[in-house]
């Protein structure tokens, strides 16, 4: 038996969101408590787990690729495809894998790949797992924060996106589990945690709601800050911006997708509010945290976005001053209600919009550290670049970079900023 856990090693290519790379650093924890090696992605490899994506036809296109390619580098392997595509694409993704496990099977992924490997571990204890491979249960990133998905799944119907259907049940996790995992990553020296999830804002413990969950995860020892990752308008509630102003470990950063800022459009796409209600909610969350820096996502060139239309989205997105917009060009997805709208929106056209709204993006980016400068902020440091240069983000989210001659990875940081370069701001440590 320890033979064969020594010899089966287990490599994980994963596509797409957050909630993904979350799910793979768990499925490699578990194939790690079953005694076997997690090895890096590209390595000789027993088993290859490939976690697809299928935001979009592109996204699907590229998990199909990626398939393909590695079953041409590792033609001995056990190739595994699971997340989004195997869930709403199995008669496109099952003939390229040897085991097809969709979302809904992603519980029973490591016990159905060992059992098609004929193999039967059992968990080993605590003690027997080297360091190693019990760090294999955290999804770092940068070595400084870590994912921690408290929900899955999605109930709304925007017309242009499939995750409803891909992540069909919606599910939150009790909070005394995400609470341990909490304590339990702060024991392993990572000082923020990134919460994450497909709806996160629909989270729910009996009577309990984010709010709560973000109060008690806020007196966690050793965690110094929480960031969400994005939550849609409908679910920044009152109650969560007063425990937001409550907490100091809340970091004040907020992305609250937008998707048009044309109210034809937002009706279009099936979202649940117009204009004027977001605007209401961003007058809101900067009345109660000034100093938030709020994030967001548009999608131009949807099939009934005219020029007028898009010229307002780009009017309304001056108006909001966000921090960063995340700009996608819209991308027909199959089996969506909005990949059959009559497409009145070339793709010279799309990418024409995109451009013109990632300048305002830039601008709000370079204007938000530019705003900085001046002020002394603590952030978290993470690795350092090739200059010698370790880099950190504000709690509202500005990048911030200073150079260091000790290594300073993972520990509080107070910075005074001097200047900024390209949106990134850049200063010196203060002692």
């Amino acid at each position: 038996m320890a033979e064969l856990r020594k010899r089966l090693r287990v490599a994980f290519a994963t596509l797409g969101c957050k909630a993904n790379q979350y799910e793979s650093g768990r499925l490699a924890a578990e194939f790690a408590e079953r005694g076997c090696e997690v090895v890096p992605a590209g390595s000789p490899a027993d088993v290859l787990i490939v976690n697809t994506c299928t935001v979009t036809n592109v996204a699907e296109a590229k998990s199909r690729a990626r398939l393909r390619r590695l079953r041409r580098e590792h033609p001995g392997a056990f190739l595994v495809a699971t997340g989004c595509s195997a869930e709403i694409s199995p008669e496109s993704m099952g003939p390229l894998a040897d085991l097809l496990v969709p979302n809904t099977g992603k519980a029973n992924l490591v016990d159905f790949t060992l059992a098609h490997r004929g193999l039967a571990l059992p968990i080993m204890n605590e003690d027997a797992v080297p360091a190693n491979v019990q760090s294999a249960r955290l999804t770092s990133l940068g070595r400084t924060r870590s994912l921690l998905m408290i929900q899955d799944g999605c109930e709304d119907r925007c017309t242009y996106c499939i995750i409803p259907t891909a992540r069909p049940v919606v599910s939150s996790r009790p909070a005394d589990d995400v609470l341990r995992e909490a304590s339990a990553l702060a024991d392993k020296g990572y000082k923020e945690i990134v919460l994450t999830g497909i709806s996160i804002g629909s989270w729910r413990d009996g009577n309990r709601r984010l709010s709560s969950l973000l109060k008690a995860l806020a007196g966690t020892a050793g965690i110094e800050r929480i960031r969400l990752s994005s939550i849609e308008p409908r679910t920044v509630t009152d109650s969560l911006l007063k425990v937001f102003a409550e907490e100091s470990a809340l970091c004040r950063h907020l992305h609250i997708p937008l998707q048009s800022g044309d109210d034809g459009v937002l009706a279009d796409m099936g979202r649940t509010y117009n204009t004027q209600a977001y605007r209401t909610l961003i007058h809101n969350v900067r009345k109660r945290l000034p100093d938030a820096g709020i994030a967001t996502d548009v999608v131009v060139g949807f099939p009934t976005e005219t020029d007028e239309s898009f010229e307002r989205t780009l009017r309304f997105c001056e108006e909001m001053d966000f921090c960063k917009i995340h700009v996608f060009p819209f991308s027909p997805r199959a089996g969506t209600p909005a990949a059959a709208m009559r497409d009145i929106v070339g793709s010279k056209t799309r990418k024409e919009r995109a451009a013109r709204l990632i300048e305002i993006s830039d601008s709000g980016v370079r204007r938000w550290a530019e705003n900085a400068v001046n002020s002394t902020v603590v952030v978290i440091a993470e690795p350092k670049d090739g200059k010698g240069r370790h880099s950190g983000l504000t709690s509202n989210g500005v990048r911030v970079m200073w150079p260091s001659r000790m290594d300073m990875t993972g520990h509080l940081v107070t910075v005074r900023i001097t200047g900024t370069e390209h949106g990134t701001a850049f200063g010196e440590a203060v002692p």
